[in-house]
């Protein structure tokens, strides 16, 4: 499961949903951006909190915790 804030999360929602349209996605805060808009995408991935500096890393290091469960 893929838990991401839409305003704060530092990527496009539709990216996110055409990547990984098999899993279950959520959409909230997640309680970790602390208000920070500098570009770096934050999610929280099977329960593991996930920061990349650019989507394709976003989806690199998404696609290994799914991957790996």
């Amino acid at each position: 499961m893929i838990v991401m804030c839409p305003g704060c999360s530092g990527i496009d929602i539709d990216i996110v949903k055409n990547e990984f349209k098999y899993e279950k996605i959520v959409f909230g805060c997640i309680g970790e951006c602390g208000g920070r808009m500098d570009g770096t995408i934050v999610a929280m991935v099977d329960g593991e909190f996930v920061e990349a500096r650019s989507e394709a890393e976003f989806i690199i290091k998404t696609r290994s915790i799914l991957n790996s469960k």
